[in-house]
């Protein structure tokens, strides 16, 4: 969903390249197809559905998970930054980021990550209550 190699915006979520439900099933089905089974049909059905349902139980903890891990990274940037202040001389666009775009924009990343958690939960009506600008990604909500 991300190109963390990309030079102009490394955080930015392309909702696109997120593959769909279709790619997902595909990819879980060939996954649950993988090992000894006596009974292979029977056994990579009842995987299959297992696994679908583990990831939609787990996908809002990841993102929630990656929402925290930017907040913390964002914040500790922000700490060093700013005890480096004087070291930084007027100009220095290699510096650490006070006069120049930042490497990687945490907090418009946790952002990102928070509302795809958000939209997880709606979509799973975990919730009860709607989510202000949600939208699909695919056949997803997401805000």
């Amino acid at each position: 969903m991300a190109d963390y190699t990309s030079p102009d915006c490394p955080w930015l979520l392309d909702e696109t390249k997120f593959p769909n439900l279709k790619q997902r099933q595909d990819f879980v089905r060939d996954y649950a197809r993988v090992g000894p089974h006596e009974d292979h049909m029977t056994d990579c059905e009842v995987n299959f559905q297992a696994l679908m349902k583990e990831i939609s139980i787990w996908r809002p903890v990841c993102n929630a998970n990656w929402a925290l891990w930017a907040i913390i990274q964002g914040r500790n940037r922000e700490e060093h930054c700013l005890g480096q202040k004087d070291l930084i001389l007027e100009g220095d666009s290699e510096g650490i980021g006070f006069n120049g775009p930042p490497e990687f924009d945490y907090m418009a990343y946790a952002r990102q990550r928070a509302m795809l958690f958000w939209g997880d939960l709606a979509k799973s009506s975990t919730i009860g209550f709607e989510i202000p600008g949600a939208k699909m990604i695919n056949d997803e909500i997401h805000t």
